[in-house]
This record gives C-alpha cells, sequence and structure tokens, in this order.
C-alpha cells in the first residue's frame, strides 16, 4: 500500500519571541501542498521495521523510525493489547531536503498514520498531533494538513477553512539553507518582534484565504527570513524577483529556505509561469495548495 508524504509552503512566516530555552515563537500560516514524497509499506519478515529511501537503508536516527518507535512505545504505555505490526516502509523522494517544505516531519506524520490506520485508529487526530509534537514542532501541522494558522514553536495550530484554489509554481535553487544558522542569523540581528505592519500583512493573507481574496493573500505574503538569507544568498532574490516578471502574482521564500514559490491567478497562468522560468534554467513544479484535511 502507499501513502503520500505531501510537502508544505509558509503563506506567511513571522518570528515573534524567542524564549529562555532558546525556541522561537512563530506566527505563520501553513498550507499544504500536492509535491509529495511516495511511502510504500507492507508486512516486514524478519519482525521488526525495515525503512528504506532510495537504495538507503535507514538506522534509527532518522524521523520515521523515531516515529514508528514513538507510535510503539505510546501504544505500549496506554493500549497494551493492541499490537502494532511490523512494517517493511520505502520511501520515494520527490520532496528536496532542506528546502523549507517540512519533509521531515511530513514523513514522521505519514509514519504515525500509516501505523494508526494498521492498528484500527486507536489514537484520534488530537492524540496523534500530541504525539507527533514530541518528534517535531511541525509534524502536528502534517498529521491533520489542509491550511492552518500556526503558533508557539510550530507545534499549536488552529485548521482553516479556504475559499478559492492557489495554483503555486515551486522553484528549487540550488542554494541550500542550514535552519539553525538561519535562527542564529535572526537573533544577531536583533529583529525578532510582531510589529504593526507585519500584523496587517498577517490579517491580509488570513482574510484573503478565508474570503477568497487573492490579492489580499499576494500583498500580505511575508517570511522575516528572507531579511536575513536574502543579504548572503543572491540567487534567491533573484529567482522572487524573476517569479514576478514570468507571471507570478507574488512571489515568497518558504520556511527557512530554499525553495522559492510564485502565486499564479490561473492555472494558464502558471503553466505560462512555468515555462518561462524553466527557460530562464529553473527547476520547477507545478502545484497547488491542497485545501482537503488529511488524516491518513
Amino acid at each position: 500500500m502507499t501513502v503520500n508524504s505531501y510537502a508544505k509552503i509558509n503563506l506567511y512566516l513571522n518570528v515573534v519571541s524567542r524564549y529562555k530555552n532558546g525556541y522561537h515563537g512563530l506566527r505563520s500560516i501553513f498550507a499544504l501542498t500536492d509535491l509529495c514524497d511516495v511511502m510504500t509499506y507492507e508486512s516486514s519478515s524478519i519482525g521488526q521495521n525495515e525503512i528504506t529511501v532510495g537504495n538507503a537503508l535507514l538506522g534509527e536516527d532518522n524521523l520515521i523510525s523515531k516515529a514508528a518507535a514513538a507510535f510503539r512505545s505510546y501504544l505500549a504505555k496506554t493500549m497494551p493489547h493492541i499490537t502494532v505490526p511490523p512494517l517493511k516502509i520505502h520511501t520515494e523522494k520527490h520532496i528536496p531536503m532542506g528546502g523549507g517544505l517540512g519533509v521531515g516531519s511530513s514523513n514522521a506524520a505519514a509514519m504515525l498514520n500509516i501505523l494508526n490506520r494498521l492498528c484500527g485508529s486507536p489514537l484520534s487526530a488530537a492524540q496523534l498531533c500530541h504525539l507527533g509534537a514530541s518528534l517535531g514542532a511541525d509534524v502536528p501541522f502534517f498529521i491533520r494538513g489542509g491550511v492552518q494558522r500556526v503558533f508557539g514553536i510550530g507545534q499549536i495550530t488552529a485548521p482553516m477553512n479556504v475559499k478559492l484554489d492557489l495554483p503555486i509554481l515551486l522553484v528549487f535553487p540550488k542554494t541550500r539553507v542550514n535552519t539553525a544558522a538561519a535562527y542564529s542569523a535572526m537573533d544577531d540581528c536583533h529583529i525578532c518582534g510582531n510589529t504593526y505592519n507585519e500584523q496587517k500583512r498577517y490579517r491580509l493573507v488570513r482574510d484573503g484565504l478565508i474570503t477568497g481574496n487573492i490579492d489580499h493573500i499576494a500583498t500580505g505574503l511575508y517570511n522575516k527570513f528572507e531579511e536575513v538569507i536574502f543579504p548572503n544568498n543572491p540567487e534567491l532574490p533573484q529567482i522572487k524577483s524573476d517569479l514576478v516578471k514570468c507571471g507570478a502574482l507574488a512571489a515568497l521564500m518558504s520556511g527557512s529556505g530554499s525553495t522559492m514559490f510564485g502565486l499564479c491567478r490561473t492555472p494558464d497562468i502558471l503553466h505560462n509561469c512555468a515555462d518561462k522560468m524553466r527557460k530562464l534554467g529553473y527547476e520547477v513544479f507545478l502545484s497547488e495548495i491542497k485545501q482537503k484535511i488529511n488524516r491518513g
């Protein structure tokens, strides 16, 4: 059997605070796209999980393995009468690593959803989200999917009822951005906070999604990481500029980078923009926002 493990983009991302424990407080809007890794699973003949990505056999130090171990441990403590079957799991990769698309968290969430379904769905979505938060702050978002407002360190989510389709062109740069270094640069620049203009842009994106006003979304698109990442990675602002020149209504970096995306008004404009960006030498993926809640 197969399950798709979807990528996300950030339509809005602000780092509003830094906690004493070193974590950062976020205000964001996550949206699931239809770019995905494909996870194929079947019963394991050796009595334990066999997890492969591409041609590599993974050990225990990866989020897919950790998700399986966390699920097994949780059920052993709370529902010992339920047997968690060992699986042979293969992940066919399509989401770039280190691209700000949440690939690790998405894979972990998919693993939790797979095991929960195979065990007869003993855990509710809320319980899965709680378990997922122990693996990574973004995992609860991927448990439910769709479009959600995100707060805290990323673990607090609120689903949104979106009123429109959003054609999105993803562009995968050669540049890769280290997430820890991006947060460190944010701290060094002392720009964590939530200004009036940032709040206004958040409301534009939020209300545009709710009412179906794509122009409000385009005007509000915001990612504070661009302020610290763009100066040292000139390829990224160039892509942002090229996306708009090629027909995108607006463009933005996702997460802490480095994937860029362009918001297009119609599917026809999306295809035209993609053709032009390919001619400029960029690797692109035509996508759309997935509005349906994904419960695995």
